[in-house]
Parts: C-alpha cells; structure tokens; sequence
C-alpha cells in the first residue's frame, strides 16, 4: 500500500522536477517563484513561503471539493494529495539542504 503510494508520488516528482527544475537545483521554480513574487508584492518572499503556499492551495481545494461534495473536473482528490505529498518532501529535502549547508 505505502509503496505504491510513494512510487507514484516518485514519478510524478521526477516528471514535475524535468519541467520545473534542474538535476543542478531541484527547488529552482519555488526560488524562481519567491522572487517573482517578492517583486510583485514589494514584500520578502522566501522559498519556504512558496512551499507553504503551494501546500495550502492543495489542502484548500481538497477540502472544498470534500466540503461542497464536488466530483473534480481536473486533477483527482488522489492527485491533489499526490501533490501534497510531494511538495511537503520537498519542503523536508529543502530544509535538509539548507542546514547541511549552515553546520558546513
């Protein structure tokens, strides 16, 4: 059960990170994404913001969709917490990263 769950979040995050990264920087959209934002909103936003609001946006539609007893038109309940899934371990790798780099 469990592997089947987290072999399909695997290739849908390979998929993903071809179109949105790179193999030298798989955060490079949520980077991208935080200073496009940052100058939009004349605000700091940090790539952690982004894992957050990506994150968000997904517990937000799987509840109203749950809520409001709406069958999806687009993407599955189960690809939506595919998703959440995926951004919440790239969140955890993320962090990794950076601390790895901090005691370095």
């Amino acid at each position: 059960m469990f592997d089947e769950i987290f072999d399909t979040c695997r290739k849908i995050l390979d998929k993903k990170n071809h179109d949105y990264a790179n193999k030298d920087d798989i955060f490079k959209n949520f980077r991208e994404v935080s200073q496009i934002a940052s100058i939009m909103s004349q605000k700091d936003i940090t790539a952690e913001d982004i894992f957050n609001i990506y994150i968000a946006m997904k517990i937000s539609r799987e509840a109203n969709l749950r809520r409001n007893n709406k069958i999806p038109l687009n993407e599955s309940l189960k690809d939506t917490i595919t998703d959440m899934i995926n951004y919440i371990v790239l969140k955890a790798e993320y962090f990794n990263q950076k601390t790895i780099k901090k005691e370095s």
